[in-house]
């Protein structure tokens, strides 16, 4: 039985010297039962059973779930085309409700947005079930999720949702280049994770690297060189009008061609498999052990958030050094800062001035 699920926190403490952050600890955690509740049970089981567990992105966790099993049973997968269209479609769906409804928006809502926000759930849900269950949805129901999207992006743009112009005490550290993850990643990453599910997928790392995963790290290279924050911001619009724009040439073209950028697949040895999936929040990993009988002997998942609230991580460099004249300042950068990166998982903040120290 699954009982309520305690998706993990993320604490956040950081230093107030002389009206500068200077120093910044971050913590990400999450409960060890969730995976180590798969464990012997049938394989079949992990797709239904993952979405449950990790409700955000559901859909995405429900997709590597399916490719990493069927490459550890040697069995036929999702349809590539049918799921490569539900991620795209998830992806849009989470980030216009994180742009809308996330921390930091607008309580009130103009009248136009909150009816596209709710056409939206109608528009999505169906062409998601259709997608995961191996069927291309109706090119009316594609249509219809395109329209909405653009209706909520024009709105966006017009409030200034992604022109960086939110209220900020300034930039802290040099605007940087992201190290993007990548699938030349996967490997190394799935290694790691085969060898420690429980510790490297909570605090993953690569050596020599601060990985970065996400919308800016997606459209970083061909975004212009903004202050950082500013970059970030505006990086999660145009991450957006870009899945869109991929929507729109499906259809036209009436399939979704799947791209190792968005799903990846392979197999660590027999009985093994893993899968990556390109969220909104970033590269998502899952891998799957199996014993002789088929039955799940080890799962693994390393969260995009897992990546981009490390503790020497992107959050952490970008709030170092940066301005805050008080506490409550502060704590509000620190909130500011953390939406940007659109973590899964909800967070706390304490701030310690100097005097506390």
């Amino acid at each position: 039985m699954i009982g309520v699920i305690d998706p993990g926190r993320i604490a956040v403490e950081v230093n107030l010297t002389a009206g500068r952050i200077d120093r910044v600890d971050v913590r990400f955690a999450r409960p060890a039962w969730p995976l180590k509740s798969m464990q012997d049970r049938e394989a079949a089981e992990a797709a239904a059973l993952v979405p449950r567990l990790f409700g955000v992105c559901g859909v995405a966790h429900r997709v590597a779930a399916r490719l990493a099993v069927a490459q550890a049973t040697r069995e036929q997968g999702p349809d590539p085309s049918a799921a490569t269209l539900a991620i795209m479609s998830e992806r849009v769906g989470n980030g216009l409700r994180s742009l809308w409804l996330g921390a930091g928006r607008p309580t009130a809502l103009a009248p136009h947005v909150v009816g596209a926000l709710q056409r939206l759930g109608a528009a999505e849900a169906p062409l998601i079930k259709l997608s995961l269950a191996d069927a291309l949805p109706s090119q009316a129901a594609l249509a219809d999720l395109v329209a909405v999207a653009e209706t909520l992006l024009l709105a966006a743009e017009a409030a200034g949702s992604g022109d960086g112009s939110e209220p900020a005490l300034g930039e802290g550290r040099r605007p940087s280049r992201p190290d993007a993850l990548t699938p030349a990643d996967d490997i190394a990453v799935i290694s790691a994770l085969a060898a420690d599910p429980e510790h490297f997928g909570e605090r993953p790392a690569i050596p020599g690297r601060v990985v970065e995963t996400g919308a800016y790290a997606r459209q970083s290279a061909s975004r212009p060189f903004l202050p950082e924050a500013a970059a970030r911001a505006a990086a999660r619009v145009a991450d957006l009008r870009a899945t869109v724009a991929q929507l729109r040439t499906v259809l036209s073209e009436g399939l979704a061609r799947p791209s190792k950028s968005v799903l990846a697949s392979g197999s660590t040895g027999p009985g093994e498999g893993w899968a990556a999936v390109e969220t909104g929040r970033g590269r998502l990993y899952h891998h799957v052990a199996l014993d002789r009988f088929g039955r799940i002997r080890r799962y693994g998942i390393v969260p995009p958030t897992a990546w981009n609230f490390h503790p020497r991580g992107p959050f952490r460099l970008l709030l170092e050094g940066r301005p805050a004249p008080t506490a409550t300042l502060a704590a509000q950068e620190v909130e500011r800062i953390a939406t940007l990166f659109d973590p899964c998982v909800p967070y706390s903040v304490r701030v310690r001035e100097a005097a506390d120290a």
